[in-house]
């Protein structure tokens, strides 16, 4: 069998400008309003209004995002560094899927009201068991996309953190999906007259399902020869710091407790 971790020789073909129309300034931004975006989208809606105490609406949408690369953020050089297009001369280059491009998106959520189930009882029964409201939505949606990236300015603009791997288009790997369930316990009691407490648990994330945001986007650390790069090797063997690995995730597990009062 084959040796994963062998070293692999081939070759790859990059763009690199030589020769500055300026040669007094190391870079020039020029900031356009004409960038091109473009969705589609079909959405499914089902819904059961609110009858015999409970409802429920389940939501689906297939869509597509593509664009080249627009971000009206980009405005500070060096920091917003990895926001412009990888080629100011072409900027039709980085016509892709969109940063938000999500293709798969499901919602589910309902109310379910148990104070009825109790409106026959009363003094210290219904004290404990009305008032209970169960609600709560469950999200899934596939992962979006990123983009592999180099490790220095390949066609020498300036921008050594827009740079794609070679053999590469925008946004070509995708996050793993994304998952969540978030339901929500209330419990309500009158007071007085007029006014009422609402107790509420409610859970964000209640699995505690690691939804990946960033993940580690160098395909391959580059060698320069005279500040020309000459040598690429790739970051998909097993290293401690590999392309792909999932560096920042959001929403973890958080339970919350309130009290409300009504009048």
């Amino acid at each position: 069998a084959a040796n994963p971790n062998a070293p692999r020789i081939g070759t790859t073909t990059f763009t690199r400008y030589t020769g500055r129309p300026f040669t007094n300034f190391a870079r020039i931004i020029e900031f356009q309003s004409s960038a091109n975006s473009q969705y589609n989208g079909l959405t499914f809606d089902i819904q059961k209004r609110f009858s015999n105490n409970w409802q429920m609406r389940l939501a689906y949408t297939y869509s597509k995002v593509k664009d080249d690369r627009p971000d009206a953020t980009a405005v500070v050089p060096g920091t917003d560094d990895p926001k412009y297009a990888q080629d100011p001369l072409n900027l039709h280059g980085d016509w892709a899927p969109g940063d938000n491009d999500v293709p798969h998106r499901v919602v589910l959520s309902g109310v379910w009201s148990l104070d009825s189930y109790a409106e026959h009882t009363s003094g210290f029964a219904r004290g404990i068991f009305g008032g209970w409201t169960i609600s709560g939505i469950a999200s899934w949606q596939s992962g979006q996309p990123y983009t592999a990236f180099t490790s220095v300015d390949l066609n020498n603009d300036g921008n050594a953190r827009n740079d794609r791997a070679p053999g590469f288009a925008r946004n070509t790997f995708r996050l793993p999906h994304q998952f969540s369930v978030d339901p929500r316990v209330t419990k309500e009691i009158g007071i007085f007259a007029g006014a009422r407490v609402q107790l509420i648990a409610e859970a964000f994330n209640l699995f505690n399902e690691s939804n990946v945001t960033v993940v580690r986007n160098t395909y391959y650390a580059v060698a320069t020869t005279g500040g020309v790069p000459s040598k690429f090797t790739l970051q998909d063997i097993p290293t401690s710091n590999p392309f792909g690995l999932p560096t920042t995730s959001f929403g973890p597990r958080i339970l919350q407790f309130a009290a409300k009062i009504v009048f």
